[in-house]
């Protein structure tokens, strides 16, 4: 997490190890650093297609923004449980494509999680802020596999 000046507010993306718990997410982050989570609903015939492809050397699709999916999480306040995006994904404002995204989100949730339990949710990422003096209590943990640098901008 080296490279924006000190006089920067910063955004970085974290990729999880593997999958964590709502309650052993509150231990490994800070609460108002997190300003987004993102949870496992990614489908396994996705994930074993995106393995094939590169077990047979050929270029793997990334997963897209479209089909990451997670929610705000409000860390001035509290923490935002993942009961927060089961009920926007149960959502009867929904319609059209947004409803059969959603309704195949939740199917593919509940295949773990056959009765949507917040706490059985599981996180696999989250997008943290500050400025880079204190995002470094996030550098060299085990509980990362990735990060990246999100947008950069000007303390005010």
């Amino acid at each position: 997490m080296d490279g924006p000046e000190s006089d920067k507010y910063v955004e970085y993306a974290l990729s999880f190890d593997h999958a964590y718990s709502y309650k052993e997410i509150q231990k490994l982050l800070d609460k108002k650093d997190t300003k987004w989570i993102w949870v496992d609903a990614e489908s396994d015939e996705d994930i074993e297609s995106k393995n094939e492809r590169e077990a047979n050397g050929e270029p793997s699709e990334p997963f897209y923004r479209g089909n990451i999916f997670g929610y705000q999480n409000d860390g001035e306040s509290k923490w935002q449980s993942p009961q927060f995006l089961i009920n926007t994904l149960k959502s009867s404002e929904l319609y059209g494509h947004y409803k059969d995204t959603a309704n195949n989100t939740l199917k593919i949730l509940k295949k773990d999680n056959p009765k949507l339990r917040p706490e059985k949710v599981k996180i696999i990422g989250a997008v943290v802020t500050g400025t880079p003096s204190e995002l470094k209590k996030y550098q060299n943990k085990k509980f990362i596999r990735a990060s990246s640098l999100g947008a950069t901008i000007d303390q005010y």
